[in-house]
């Protein structure tokens, strides 16, 4: 399942936080030489950093979010003939999937961005939330008090956030 795959990472992140921690500290011979890796550590920290937010550029991302439109094939027969609450759980896993993505990419363009275009793309995000809940709402009530509330509801969701996936990279990133 997926949840061995997940936990090995932050274990992995701990135990190398650990060893930084103690290379860091560790006691050298010379203070003036510990104090000079102290400084290249920061410069490899940073330049890594740098590596890595290019490394997720904008090609590489759409891969990403069409690895991710891939992988919902699965859901294709419970959507197709599914019970009504196995269709609606469906489409809420697809919409968590969808909000994981973007999560994802926000996280990269907060790397990439000068603070002040972050700030200003932090303010549009929160209007967008606030949008697409509100719209998948709207969506929903035409079905109010009925199964398929929930259904159009959770669709509503996930196609809104699929499609602000693809607008934050393609708008955004480098």
């Amino acid at each position: 399942g997926t949840e061995p795959q997940e936990e090995p990472e932050p274990i992995v992140e701990e135990e190398q936080g650990i060893d930084e921690e103690k290379t860091e500290t560790a006691p050298d011979e010379n203070d003036n030489l510990d104090e000079d890796k102290e400084t290249s550590i920061d410069k490899d920290k940073k330049a890594n950093e740098a590596t890595a937010a290019k490394v997720d550029g904008k090609d590489q991302w759409i891969k990403k979010l069409d690895g991710i439109k891939t992988s919902l094939a699965e859901f294709d027969e419970v959507l197709k003939n599914g019970t009504q609450i196995e269709m609606n759980e469906a489409y809420e896993e697809i919409f968590k999937r969808w909000d994981t993505g973007l999560n994802d990419v926000y996280g990269v363009l907060e790397k990439q961005l000068p603070p002040k275009d972050m700030e200003q793309l932090r303010e549009k995000q929160r209007s967008w939330i606030q949008y697409r809940d509100e719209t998948a709402k709207e969506e929903s009530l035409k079905y109010e008090g009925g199964s398929m509330q929930t259904f159009e509801y959770f669709a509503a969701k996930a196609r809104l956030t699929e499609e602000r996936c693809y607008e934050l990279v393609n708008t955004y990133m480098e």
